[in-house]
């Protein structure tokens, strides 16, 4: 089961998301929604640490893609951080690649 946390960094200029767990099909609308609903809440960039996840398909990717347009369509960004190592080609493959930060390592 995956788990969706939030927080300020940098006082509403980005808000942080945890991913922790797995994110598929059977939990993606309800990362969604919260997701979504944090990005509407102000102006601020996002920043999604997913040094907790564990497993995630073509949904959950699609759901960092929407929220990716949603940003910049108002300007905004979103830097994906924290990526564990065997994740890192399903996010290439995935098409997340090049919202990955990498310059401080890969988790194993």
């Amino acid at each position: 089961m995956a788990e969706f946390h939030h927080g300020d960094l940098l006082l509403g200029v980005m808000n942080t998301v945890l991913l922790r767990g797995e994110v598929d099909a059977a939990v993606v609308a309800e990362i969604r929604s919260n997701l979504m609903a944090l990005i509407a809440r102000d102006r601020a960039h996002l920043l999604v640490d997913c040094s907790e996840l564990t497993f995630t398909d073509s949904t959950g990717a699609a759901m960092l893609q929407e929220a990716n347009r949603e940003l910049e369509t108002e300007g905004r960004h979103m830097l994906i951080v924290n990526v564990p190592a065997r994740l890192l080609r399903v996010f290439d493959a995935l098409g997340l690649s090049d919202l990955v930060r990498h310059d401080r390592g890969t988790i194993s």
